[in-house]
């Protein structure tokens, strides 16, 4: 019997020493409590949201085209504490593209075209690449909005699909040209178009130049993407973002979504064969310019 108990007094001493530091004693309570409080304090000092006027920039010169859900994109918007000013089709005009008119959101959305390896109006030889679109006017229309413009803004913009109808291109120099010195406050700036991001250093880079201004992170594509797909992304990331998700986690989770993924195997059956490469949520890129976890709300 008494070689039992001593087993029995062996056994809760050995346990006592393996398991201490994961079993909590009275007497360490208070500390835990503390560090539990640190922590918390830790993620509250390491956490960053947009420090503007509360206000969401919608920017759509192709909704006559994309046909967004804009009345969702809004509720999610105005749902995290954010007022909405949307601007679509001919009302986008290229005053509303300025960055000192962007600079005093808190989000900037643009969902428009983009395209790669521009040449530019005839006043400077240079290409700019990429480029995202104003919207479709008369080349008499945007001749006389071109005309107003500086001469450096002008070498910063372009044209494209040359005919009775064109496009009115915009270089990430521009955003930096028109800024007139405003900062971005920790904006998040997401444009869905394509080859948005597909320059990630330099002049040419959208995502750079808007980090560079201010913005605390960025979203855009690293080339093509199809119309039908980059909608339901960036109805999904606008979803995600807003609902309480860090900027990281967001960003996981629309890779991840199996919604996504169905949508896009969808896509990529019906699509040209010229075209499948361009059904791929891969395609979505995301940058932070901070180091803390950054949030909507």
């Amino acid at each position: 019997m008494k070689l039992i108990h001593m087993l029995i007094i062996y056994q809760l001493v050995f346990f006592t020493i393996c398991f201490s530091d994961v079993i909590p004693v009275n007497k360490n309570v208070s500390q835990l409590q503390n560090n539990k409080t640190a922590f918390s304090l830790k993620n509250e000092l390491d956490k960053t949201t947009p420090s503007g006027n509360g206000k969401a920039l919608l920017l759509l010169p192709f909704q006559h085209e994309f046909k967004e859900n804009r009345k969702t994109l809004e509720r999610y918007f105005n749902n995290a504490g954010y007022k909405t000013e949307v601007y679509e089709d001919g009302d986008a005009n290229i005053d509303k593209f300025r960055g000192s008119f962007l600079a005093d959101f808190d989000v900037v959305y643009i969902s428009t075209h983009g395209h790669n390896n521009i040449g530019l109006s005839k006043t400077d030889n240079k290409k700019f690449a990429p480029q995202i679109v104003v919207g479709i006017n008369s080349i008499e229309i945007d001749r006389k909005a071109f005309d107003k413009l500086t001469l450096e803004e002008q070498q910063a913009t372009g044209r494209i699909d040359e005919g009775a109808e064109g496009s009115f291109g915009l270089s990430a120099k521009w955003f930096k040209i028109t800024s007139n010195g405003k900062s971005f406050k920790n904006t998040w700036v997401y444009l869905n178009a394509c080859h948005s991001a597909g320059v990630t250093s330099g002049e040419n880079s959208f995502s750079e130049t808007f980090l560079e201004l201010g913005a605390a992170a960025f979203n855009g594509y690293s080339d093509f993407i199809i119309i039908p797909l980059s909608n339901a992304i960036s109805e999904a990331t606008i979803a995600i973002f807003t609902s309480g998700s860090s900027f990281n986690q967001m960003n996981k989770k629309v890779k991840s979504s199996l919604r996504l993924k169905f949508i896009q195997m969808r896509i990529y059956m019906n699509a040209r064969e010229s075209r499948k490469k361009y059904a791929d949520i891969n395609l979505f890129v995301s940058k932070k310019g901070i180091t803390d976890d950054f949030y909507l709300k």
